[in-house]
């Protein structure tokens, strides 16, 4: 499912153009961007804003990985094997706002009982960041070359990979 972006979001980024910029070349690193330039995004992202707030799951077919409950209201409010079949892997999002226990008596606001899916609450981090300089240890992809530090050539970036970390997992 394709979930929009708020435009009031888009437009705090667009007030400050080097933010703009920034963040337009940081969508490149997400795999639905990858191939557009940097006007193909901002003409998607126009085009695709929504001016109002979303529930992602109210999206069909909208999925959910719980990697980790952290301090969450989740945690407080489901009950022990509810936590632990939401982690066991993608779930749908509708079935997992269903869960969430309403207080007596209460419709909850717009119907939910939990805000925890609106849109405004999630967000999507890289692993990587591109930039055009850096110091530390450089590899270079196209010569498999160790390099210390680097600044980036006419049509090249470095990317900076954050660190990935095992989930413990076998």
């Amino acid at each position: 499912a394709l979930v929009p972006p708020l435009a009031n979001k888009l437009n705090c980024l667009r007030a400050f153009a080097d933010l703009w910029a920034q963040f337009l070349n940081r969508l490149g690193a997400l795999p639905f961007f990858a191939a557009m330039s940097s006007s193909e995004r901002e003409a998607w992202l126009a085009s695709h804003e929504s001016p109002t707030e979303l529930d992602i799951s109210e999206f069909e077919g909208t999925e959910v990985e719980v990697l980790d409950w952290g301090e969450s209201a989740f945690v407080e409010e489901l009950e022990p094997a509810v936590l632990e079949q939401f982690q066991a892997g993608p779930q749908s999002a509708a079935a997992m706002r269903a869960a969430f226990p309403g207080k007596p008596g209460s419709v909850g606001l717009k119907g939910r009982h939990t805000l925890a899916f609106y849109l405004q609450y999630w967000q999507v981090v890289p692993r990587s960041n591109a930039k055009e300089a850096f110091d530390g240890l450089v590899f270079d992809v196209e010569t498999g070359e160790l390099l210390e530090g680097g600044v980036a050539g006419a049509g090249q970036t470095i990317y900076v990979i954050d660190m990935v970390r095992g989930t413990g997992r076998n």
